[in-house]
């Protein structure tokens, strides 16, 4: 007698058992630091937290294998926020940005992404080509918010790049005012979300 074929997981069972994975994970680095007994095995431990290439794989084949389903998104947003510095993460990013570029979860995450490379381009593309308003005005304020983060990192070592930074910084901001008056920044508005972000 054939034995019953085992239920296959769907797209989003995969991803919250992916995801419970890198937490298992993320646990035993934590452990394996604490026990660490010299600074290069701390060094080592750092680095695999840093860049969690297997995961990263991991979860850029499961957005791969079912990329018409909404679970895709969220599969490639965790690569480009929780291993951007991984060689998958601008793969992740391309695929995002030309097949899910409208996705209300990719416009949801954009202030949540960082201040990278990456960053920068799924923000300063959604600007220049969505044709929706509000995705437009959070992808602005999204970009403006990268320079400024950037332009307070560079005033550590480089004041003349800090102050471009900066200003390309204002000058978005200012974008976000003029073009977008009625845009939300979560549930403030973006007068109120400028003003406290300059006011730090």
């Amino acid at each position: 007698k054939e034995k019953p074929k085992e239920k296959q997981a769907t797209p989003a069972e995969q991803f919250r058992k992916f995801t419970q994975d890198f937490q298992k994970d993320q646990q035993e680095l934590n452990n394996d630091f604490r026990a660490a007994k010299t600074d290069e095995e701390r060094a080592s431990i750092r680095e695999r937290g840093q860049k969690p290439t297997e995961f990263a794989k991991r979860a850029l084949k499961l957005a791969e294998d079912n990329a018409d389903d909404p679970i895709a998104v969220d599969a490639l947003l965790w690569v480009v926020r929780t291993a951007g510095q991984t060689d998958e993460a601008p793969k992740a990013m391309d695929i995002l940005l030309k097949d899910h570029i409208d996705s209300p979860k990719l416009t949801q995450s954009l202030l949540s992404l960082g201040y990278g490379p990456v960053a920068e381009k799924i923000a300063r593309t959604i600007r220049e080509k969505s044709e929706d308003q509000n995705t437009k005005g959070t992808a602005t304020y999204a970009l403006a918010q990268n320079f400024s983060t950037q332009s307070q990192i560079a005033a550590r070592q480089n004041e003349a790049e800090a102050t471009r930074l900066s200003e390309q910084a204002d000058r978005l901001f200012e974008e976000v005012l003029s073009d977008y008056p009625d845009l939300k920044i979560g549930n403030r508005s973006a007068t109120e979300a400028i003003f406290q972000m300059l006011s730090r």
